[in-house]
């Protein structure tokens, strides 16, 4: 390659990761969340219930929040989930996919450095 055009290259690279950086520190400032919602239909305990029979009888569903590391069900949101839960785990999905980008950038920029 043409050290003129390595040098764009570079420099487009670094613009990324530039752009990358300033997008996770906007993202940042908001309530984040790595992780998902899940549903469970339950049974109730109670004697006579028609739950006890299983299948299309269960309770619910009703909603928790799943957080990494583990996905362990960390928190029950109840019936309906918050938006406020739906919006904090759409930044942590962007921020993550932010940090996957600027990582595949960083290796572009160190495999076009060897150059």
């Amino acid at each position: 390659m043409a050290v003129n055009k390595i040098s764009n290259l570079r420099i487009d690279i670094l613009n990324a990761i530039n752009e990358i950086d300033n997008r996770l520190e906007i993202l940042g400032r908001n309530d984040i969340i790595f992780g998902f919602v899940s549903s469970k239909y339950i049974k109730c305990g109670k004697e006579n219930c028609k739950c006890e029979r299983g299948g299309q009888y269960l309770h619910g569903p009703y909603y928790y929040l799943r957080m990494e590391p583990e996905y362990r069900y960390s928190r029950y949101l109840g019936k309906r989930i918050p938006s406020a839960i739906t919006e904090s785990i759409d930044i942590g999905k962007r921020i993550k996919n932010l940090i996957v980008k600027k990582k595949k950038l960083s290796k572009a920029l160190e495999n076009l450095e060897k150059l």
